[in-house]
């Protein structure tokens, strides 16, 4: 029997408010359909200033041996660089330093010089637009990370940034007062975790200033945090905040660790809930909610609570937290296994607010997966335009799929009604969805005409698929 597989990637995207975000990517718009003739694919639109520049032709096109950056691009503003051949008919042109943040270059293809080709096709423009550089920081509240020593707090925190960056450049960016030690977790070039430890709690309350500047990686402006650092004498609760992942929660942070060993039952109540589960976690108590909680409830905590010292809160709180709708998500169900049915593959999948998805697939031709996993491996999604081509764009609705859309719900792709496989391709399967989409109670949304169609994917623009995020891997049941 003849064995075939299909190996299918999910690919999730988010919508992080209610206003739509435009790329700001530049691509070949005045482009002559003639040059798909000689040119398959190309790198476009926008990308990392880490970026190499491919192209790949058409079989008909011969891609000499001796290359020259100046017989065969013209590159506007001037970038140094090297160009190589990377295939019978590819090329790729690699700068010598990071292209600039935010800045366009023009990559004139002196296509002439390579093939034989109408006067007026001589010279393929190729635009792109580097990703603008910028950070973001967000502070978790102080911990006591060590139960003997409550006097000590740490702080974490995270810088994510909007392109890559070298490890020694983001260190650089944190400033903090001579006698706090600083540990970093790099767990991508944009991503960035760091715990300050040593903050010591004194006889009176003070603050410790904390500031991100972004003069190491070429972004001109600073943020300025004051940490606060309650008083050694004095045992009350810090903060409160409201967790939606894994499971809906509050956590309530105090100045010292709880005793992990008190009966909490009755001292902790929630408006509307009944006896909510406790969990104790050295300064912070955790307060399981149902996930259909709304609006504003009331929080009291009694003056019972003790510290690991035995020192109670001895006043009895009240705080008001708010529950807000979940924002419109969606996300795979376990490990995002396919699964197989009567009628085909089934892929399930959970939303939240949301009236409706978009699947898109992009399929890789087999003959053309060498030339995939030349830069990918079956998690990737770099340059698919060289390899593919989109074969589904649909809005799927759920709205007559289930009876409340605030709340999460399972759903399920029946892949094999929406798009026919074929032997030995790899596909990508995208869902996401747009601002019209959205079933979240926006104040200002944007206005946006609903269609029922994505406007098409042009195999001459890749800037869609930079980023998507993480991808999960499937494999077509042989």
């Amino acid at each position: 029997m003849y064995k075939y597989s299909v190996w299918i990637i999910i690919l999730l995207t988010f919508l992080i408010s209610c206003q739509s975000d435009p790329s700001d990517g530049q691509s070949n718009s005045s482009y002559d359909a003639r040059f798909s003739q000689y040119v398959k694919a190309f790198t476009s639109g926008t990308v990392s200033k880490r970026s190499n520049i491919h192209v790949l032709f058409d079989e008909t096109v011969t891609v000499p041996d001796d290359l020259s950056v100046e017989e065969i691009f013209d590159i506007k503003p001037t970038v140094d660089g090297t160009l190589l051949k990377t295939g019978a008919h590819e090329i790729t042109f690699s700068p010598e330093k990071e292209l600039k943040s935010g800045a366009q270059y023009q990559f004139n293809l002196r296509l002439g010089n390579i093939s034989d080709v109408p006067d007026d096709l001589s010279i393929f423009k190729i635009s792109i637009k580097v990703i603008e550089q910028n950070f973001d920081v967000n502070l978790s509240p102080v911990e006591v990370p060590d139960p003997t020593q409550p006097d000590l707090l740490s702080l974490t925190g995270q810088i994510s940034l909007a392109d890559h960056a070298a490890n020694e450049e983001v260190e650089q960016m944190l400033e903090l007062p001579d006698g706090l030690e600083v540990s970093w977790l790099h767990s991508s070039s944009a991503n960035h975790r760091f715990e300050v430890s040593g903050i010591k709690r004194a006889q009176t309350e003070s603050a410790v200033p904390l500031t991100v500047t972004g003069d190491a990686i070429g972004v001109s402006r600073k943020e300025d945090f004051f940490i606060d650092v309650p008083s050694a004498q004095v045992f009350a609760i810090l903060s409160t905040k409201v967790n939606t992942e894994p499971n809906p929660s509050i956590s309530v942070f105090f100045t010292d660790p709880l005793d992990a060993n008190q009966n909490l039952d009755g001292l902790v109540q929630v408006e509307g809930v009944e006896s909510p589960s406790l969990v104790v976690k050295g300064n912070e108590l955790q307060v399981y909610v149902p996930g259909n909680l709304s609006g504003t409830r009331k929080l009291e905590i009694s003056e019972g609570v003790r510290n690991a010292k035995g020192k109670a809160l001895g006043i009895n709180t009240i705080n008001y937290i708010a529950f807000e709708p979940e924002k419109p998500q969606v996300k795979l169900v376990g490990n995002g296994s396919i699964l197989p049915a009567t009628d085909g593959l089934v892929l399930p999948f959970e939303a939240v607010n949301l009236k409706a998805v978009r699947v898109t697939v992009v399929q890789v031709f087999e003959d053309n997966l060498p030339q995939f996993f030349q830069i990918n491996d079956y998690s990737g999604s770099d340059q698919l335009t060289r390899v593919g081509q989109k074969v589904l764009n649909r809005r799927i609705s759920l709205e007559e799929q289930a009876a409340d859309l605030t709340k999460w719900n399972r759903f399920t792709l029946e892949l094999s009604k929406l798009f026919e496989a074929e032997r030995g391709a790899l596909y990508q399967v995208q869902i996401g969805f747009l601002p019209q989409d959205s079933n979240y109670p926006c104040e200002s949304a944007a206005e946006i005409t609903p269609d029922d169609e994505i406007s098409d994917w042009s195999i001459y623009s890749d800037d869609q698929f930079d980023s998507w995020g993480s991808p999960w891997n499937y494999r077509y049941p042989s």
